[in-house]
């Protein structure tokens, strides 16, 4: 993601918003960043009402809460990066790993709840079933699809876990550089032993493909 998106993600953001908190965005705070104050960006927030606060130039204290929660992530993001040996490219799906579980912990600044039941209790949101915790860059074993083997392939692609899938409902695959990315949907109890115990068609667990090194 480039900074030249923020535009286009924010819009995104504020359907997914409407649609499913029932819920619209009145202000928006953020820094004197010029993907926050650029033309396209004001525009929007214009033409649906929204009101623009941002801070002082090089004061990240008046935007105390946004900076204690990027740092929090940044520090989870890397502890798991270097403590599983797991490649920087891969840093986007740590966030947003790091961001599944964030949201799913206890906290003792809202009396012992998680972020996702706080929100719960504060508007009627469409439920979703918890994912098992894993642990990030663990191994783990994926099933081989019919489609995808012959009668002597091996049945599971070792792989590594990367981060929680959400709203997945069929099989994807994506290829990298250094892998493929395997998002496995699991259609019933059966079928995938191997992916997140629990896991369904509307939530599944997220694995890459460690390269093979080099000889």
């Amino acid at each position: 993601m480039n900074k030249s998106d923020v535009c286009s993600r924010f819009k995104k953001i504020y359907k997914m918003v409407s649609t499913q908190y029932q819920q619209v965005i009145r202000v928006f705070q953020s820094d004197n960043s010029g993907e926050y104050v650029n033309g396209p960006m004001q525009e929007f927030m214009q033409s649906y009402g929204i009101r623009h606060q941002t801070s002082n130039s090089y004061s990240p204290q008046q935007n105390g809460l946004t900076e204690r929660k990027n740092r929090q992530l940044l520090e989870v993001v890397r502890a798991s990066l270097f403590g599983m040996n797991v490649p920087l490219e891969y840093w986007g799906e740590a966030v947003k790993s790091t961001a599944y579980l964030i949201n799913r912990n206890s906290s003792r600044v809202i009396e012992f709840q998680n972020p996702l039941q706080q929100l719960h209790n504060l508007i009627s949101v469409l439920l979703l079933p918890n994912l098992e915790p894993r642990v990030f860059g663990c191994v783990m074993y994926v099933h081989n699809l019919k489609p995808q083997r012959s009668k002597l392939d091996p049945r599971a692609k070792r792989c590594i876990f990367i981060r929680f899938g959400v709203g997945i409902d069929k099989n994807n695959e994506e290829n990298r550089e250094s892998g493929n990315i395997l998002e496995r949907a699991r259609p019933n109890r059966d079928t995938t032993p191997a992916v997140v115990p629990g896991a369904d068609a509307s939530q599944s667990p997220t694995t890459t493909e460690p390269s093979r090194p080099s000889r």
